[in-house]
Protein backbone atom coordinates (compact mmCIF):
# COMPACT_ATOMS: atom_id res chain seq x y z
CA UNK A 1 0.00 0.00 0.00
CA UNK A 2 1.25 3.93 -1.03
CA UNK A 3 -0.21 6.35 0.76
CA UNK A 4 0.02 9.64 -1.64
CA UNK A 5 -0.01 12.52 -0.01
CA UNK A 6 -1.10 15.88 -1.75
CA UNK A 7 -0.85 19.14 0.05
CA UNK A 8 -4.48 21.03 -0.96
CA UNK A 9 -3.29 24.41 -0.74
CA UNK A 10 0.02 23.82 -2.29
CA UNK A 11 1.60 22.25 -5.70
CA UNK A 12 1.53 18.86 -6.07
CA UNK A 13 4.16 16.72 -7.73
CA UNK A 14 3.38 14.27 -10.91
CA UNK A 15 2.80 11.17 -8.31
CA UNK A 16 1.53 8.90 -10.73
CA UNK A 17 4.35 9.72 -13.22
CA UNK A 18 7.03 8.69 -10.42
CA UNK A 19 4.77 5.80 -9.27
CA UNK A 20 4.80 4.23 -12.29
CA UNK A 21 8.85 5.03 -12.93
CA UNK A 22 9.54 3.60 -9.77
CA UNK A 23 7.35 0.34 -10.61
CA UNK A 24 4.79 0.86 -8.37
CA UNK A 25 1.56 1.78 -10.33
CA UNK A 26 -0.14 -1.37 -9.33
CA UNK A 27 -0.19 -1.29 -5.92
CA UNK A 28 -3.45 0.15 -3.61
CA UNK A 29 -3.01 3.77 -3.22
CA UNK A 30 -4.69 6.16 -0.70
CA UNK A 31 -4.65 9.78 -1.99
CA UNK A 32 -4.53 11.89 1.17
CA UNK A 33 -4.95 15.45 1.12
CA UNK A 34 -3.09 17.26 3.67
CA UNK A 35 -3.86 20.92 5.21
CA UNK A 36 -7.46 20.29 4.40
CA UNK A 37 -8.44 23.31 7.02
CA UNK A 38 -6.93 25.95 4.27
CA UNK A 39 -9.76 26.05 2.44
CA UNK A 40 -13.52 25.47 2.01
CA UNK A 41 -14.60 22.61 3.13
CA UNK A 42 -16.99 22.04 -0.23
CA UNK A 43 -13.77 22.72 -2.41
CA UNK A 44 -12.02 19.78 -0.46
CA UNK A 45 -14.94 17.07 -0.93
CA UNK A 46 -14.71 18.20 -4.58
CA UNK A 47 -11.70 17.89 -4.74
CA UNK A 48 -11.85 14.22 -3.20
CA UNK A 49 -14.93 13.40 -5.48
CA UNK A 50 -12.71 14.51 -8.44
CA UNK A 51 -9.67 12.82 -7.51
CA UNK A 52 -11.34 9.18 -6.74
CA UNK A 53 -13.26 9.71 -10.17
CA UNK A 54 -9.67 10.15 -11.92
CA UNK A 55 -7.67 7.37 -9.99
CA UNK A 56 -10.71 5.33 -8.96
CA UNK A 57 -9.13 5.14 -5.01
CA UNK A 58 -10.01 6.28 -2.13
CA UNK A 59 -9.07 9.37 -0.73
CA UNK A 60 -9.55 11.27 2.44
CA UNK A 61 -8.38 14.50 3.64
CA UNK A 62 -6.68 15.28 7.16
CA UNK A 63 -5.38 18.25 8.97
CA UNK A 64 -2.53 18.43 11.41
CA UNK A 65 -4.75 20.83 13.87
CA UNK A 66 -8.27 19.01 13.32
CA UNK A 67 -7.17 15.21 14.60
CA UNK A 68 -10.96 13.84 14.54
CA UNK A 69 -9.80 14.10 10.53
CA UNK A 70 -7.05 11.25 11.46
CA UNK A 71 -9.52 8.44 12.16
CA UNK A 72 -10.63 7.86 8.77
CA UNK A 73 -7.18 7.53 7.36
CA UNK A 74 -6.64 4.97 9.82
CA UNK A 75 -9.85 3.22 9.11
CA UNK A 76 -8.80 3.23 5.31
CA UNK A 77 -5.49 1.96 6.21
CA UNK A 78 -6.94 -0.90 8.02
CA UNK A 79 -9.45 -1.45 5.29
CA UNK A 80 -7.10 -1.55 2.30
CA UNK A 81 -4.43 -3.97 4.84
CA UNK A 82 -7.15 -6.12 5.85
CA UNK A 83 -6.72 -5.30 9.59
CA UNK A 84 -10.54 -4.18 10.64
CA UNK A 85 -8.91 -3.74 14.32
CA UNK A 86 -7.29 -0.49 13.02
CA UNK A 87 -10.85 0.89 12.46
CA UNK A 88 -11.66 0.15 16.75
CA UNK A 89 -8.92 2.26 17.46
CA UNK A 90 -9.28 5.07 20.17
CA UNK A 91 -8.06 8.53 19.49
CA UNK A 92 -7.18 11.63 22.00
CA UNK A 93 -9.24 14.06 21.12
CA UNK A 94 -6.78 16.73 22.48
CA UNK A 95 -7.44 19.36 24.85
Amino acid sequence: MILVEYAVAGRTLNVDAILLDLGFNNIPQIVVLNKSDLIAKMDVEAQMRQICLDKDTQCVAISAIQPNTLKPLITKIGDVLGDPAMSQMQFATGN
